[in-house]
């Protein structure tokens, strides 16, 4: 029950956190935060998991607004079944480049999925005829299937990308404790182990970056219709970047260290009225002091004084049994 308590709590928040910041504005802070913690950890699952960094998750990012609104909007495809077949090609692009990139490791495969990324966009910024360059493509907003329902309705959409989240979430736990889950953890651990041991490092490397290009693809389906517009832009590396600062700050390789870094990047600068040029020095600023202060990140701070606390209880709780005991005797 203990280990589920932080789950119960984050469900319940979310549940509620509607109802207490009743206004468009502030909902729509929540859902870019639901988006961006999506986007994280699909990253998180190659760097925190995999132990390779990738500078060009942001191309599956794009691609998965791209393909959703094309299918959408120029097939005439209903928005469900466009988001389904979006994560399908995005899926296997992820798995071509994972096919190509992941023979490579360190900073050569940080090199060659960042220029991946650039190829990407260079392609949607030149396919004028489809995706109108550099202009980008207005987005509609989605119909809620038998009902004449917005689905970008802030409250009806902010539930959406939570349930998502939550599902993405239980996704990773999942995976994670399966066999290939633990795979790709001894990966982690060093590769010439993992071979030593029966495991096809190659093939879980690749199945592990496709379902990380799934979930990233995922976040950028789900950005398009609620920014309602989207460019090549969405394929920079800046993109890329906010989220491994998400990722790295939060805490890598925690199942909700994305989350955490998330809410600093997304939600705090908005609450207090940041403008672009402080964001840039007040995000170096936690970077440097997260490094120094706190390089496993937030999620790995708590899991330390959560411990220290179990442990401080633990004689305490020792000591009143013995005496319980001493009563009974006596």
């Amino acid at each position: 029950m203990k280990k589920k308590l932080p789950f119960i709590l984050i469900l319940l928040i979310l549940i509620s956190l509607p109802f207490i910041f009743n206004n468009p504005y502030y909902l729509n802070i929540i859902i870019t935060f639901g988006v961006f913690s999506i986007f994280a950890l699909s990253l998180n699952f190659i760097v925190g998991y995999i132990g390779e960094i990738s500078f060009g998750h942001a191309a599956f990012f794009g691609l998965g607004a791209y393909f959703t609104t094309l299918i959408n909007q120029s097939l005439e495809f209903p928005y469900f079944i466009s988001l389904l077949l979006a994560l399908v090609l995005t899926g296997f692009v992820g798995m071509c480049v994972g096919f190509l990139s992941l023979r490579l490791q360190g900073v050569h495969f940080a090199i060659i999925t960042l220029a991946f990324a650039e190829v990407f966009r260079l392609i949607i910024l030149n396919l004028t005829d489809i995706t109108r360059g550099a202009m980008g493509l207005s987005v509609s907003s989605p119909i809620i299937p038998f009902t004449q329902t917005s689905l970008t309705d802030p409250m009806i959409y902010y539930y959406f990308v939570c349930l998502l989240l939550v599902g993405v979430i239980y996704f990773i736990k999942f995976t994670l404790r399966t066999p290939f889950g633990r795979g790709i953890l001894a990966i982690k651990e060093g590769s010439l182990l993992a071979s030593s041991i029966g495991i096809h490092v190659s093939k879980y490397k690749i199945i592990a970056f496709t379902i990380s290009a799934i979930i990233a693809g995922l976040a950028g389906a789900l950005y398009a219709p609620f920014v309602g517009i989207i460019t090549p832009d969405l394929l920079s590396v800046h993109y890329t970047t906010e989220a491994l600062l998400m990722v790295i700050v939060g805490g890598k390789g925690f199942l909700l260290g994305p989350l955490f870094g998330a809410f600093i990047f997304t939600v705090i600068p908005e609450f207090l009225w940041m403008s672009p040029e402080v964001q840039l020095l007040v995000f170096g600023i936690i970077l440097v002091l997260s490094i120094k202060f706190m390089p496993k990140g937030i999620a790995n701070l708590i899991k330390v004084i959560s411990t220290k606390m179990q442990k401080d209880k633990e004689p305490k709780q020792h000591l009143k049994s013995s005496m319980e005991k001493e009563k009974e005797v006596s």
